[in-house]
């Protein structure tokens, strides 16, 4: 009977320590599951948030191509002396005469700049506008007129004027107002 008891009470004692080694390392199991699924959530939105960076990236760069794109075709300055030189520079190579550029409105004269045919956006565009005369075959101001369009700046023709003089037949007398815009940024 006693070898019984001592048989009884080492099974016992075996049952309950292994019972405790069981339970802890089933404990911890649970515990590192837990930390697992937790890791792998974390895991997760960090890859949606790596995405939505590449994304928020490539839509960074595209934005930027985009404005450079816009100030070749809206630039902050003015830049009426390199358009003036380009315009001339088209003017030769189509043949013109005597071209005469003629400032029609200060830049800061409100009153002229509301008859323009564009809406003018007073807080962020500013038009520079100048009249040119000039002197040319009819031909070659449809193309001269089409190369003024295909400009990378923003540009309106307007209040074309085309006379037939005797005395410089082929060539009529041509007037134009030409409007350029400058953006002006917010400060």
């Amino acid at each position: 009977m006693k070898r019984f008891k001592l048989v009884f009470f080492l099974t016992i004692l075996f049952l309950i320590v292994f019972s405790f080694l069981f339970f802890s390392e089933y404990n911890k199991n649970l515990s590192l599951r837990r930390e697992l699924k937790e890791k792998s959530k974390e895991l997760k939105e960090a890859e949606e948030m790596r995405k939505k960076l590449k994304e928020l990236e490539k839509s960074k760069k595209e934005q930027l191509l985009r404005l450079k794109e816009l100030e070749r075709e809206l630039p902050e300055e003015s830049g009426e002396v390199s358009l003036m030189k380009e315009i001339t520079s088209l003017a030769i190579h189509f043949g013109v005469r005597n071209i005469e550029f003629v400032p029609l409105v200060a830049k800061d004269n409100v009153e002229g700049q509301r008859n323009l045919t564009i809406p003018f956006y007073t807080n962020n565009v500013r038009p520079h506008m100048f009249r040119i005369n000039m002197e040319i075959e009819f031909p070659y101001l449809v193309s001269f007129l089409k190369n003024i369009m295909n400009m990378e700046r923003v540009i309106s023709v307007e209040n074309i004027e085309i006379k037939r003089e005797e005395n410089i037949i082929p060539r009529q007398k041509v007037s134009l107002d030409i409007i350029s815009y400058t953006f002006i940024p917010h400060q």
